[in-house]
């Protein structure tokens, strides 16, 4: 439930207040994001609702990932370990989109609430 808030409130969808059901989450937060861009022309015109609410990865073989979303860009990189096989190294960038509203916030897209 604590994600489910974090990212409704992120998203611009109050939970307190949503009536839907859990399989109107995404549309709620589409519609959402669709109508602070509108009010804050982030041009979210250019994308589909799948790419407003779900995060969109592309591999680049062999080690870098990348997250496509409107708010940011998120970078990937996994790099083995110099002495043992069975760990790597991790990088992470994440390269936000700026927004001049003091009340915006953009999702986290590292998977930590």
């Amino acid at each position: 439930m604590r994600a489910f808030n974090t990212c409704c409130k992120k998203s611009g969808v109050d939970p307190a207040t949503f009536e839907g059901t859990a399989g109107d989450v995404r549309a709620a937060i589409q519609q959402a994001k669709r109508d602070r861009s509108s009010r804050l022309d982030l041009g979210y015109d250019r994308f589909a609702d799948g790419q407003l609410s779900d995060s969109w990865a592309t591999g680049i073989f062999p080690n870098v990932q990348i997250g496509c979303h409107p708010e940011a860009i998120f970078l990937m990189r996994f790099m083995p370990h110099e002495t043992d096989p069975q760990r790597f190294w991790y990088d992470t960038m994440t390269l936000l989109f700026p927004v001049d509203d003091p009340d915006y916030c953009p999702p986290r897209l590292d998977g930590f609430a």
